[in-house]
């Protein structure tokens, strides 16, 4: 999945998901209910 169809799921831009894919990695997991090594490993 892109971060473009990424971000429209979440109803935010690409640009967000590319910023939480390098600095918030933990949030994303959080709101997704995932660990974060569940995260990392897709």
């Amino acid at each position: 999945m892109t971060q473009k169809e990424f971000g429209e799921k979440l109803c935010v831009s690409d640009k967000i998901i590319s910023k939480w894919e390098l600095s918030r990695y933990p949030i994303l997991a959080k709101a997704l209910e995932l660990s974060y090594e569940e995260l990392l490993d897709g």
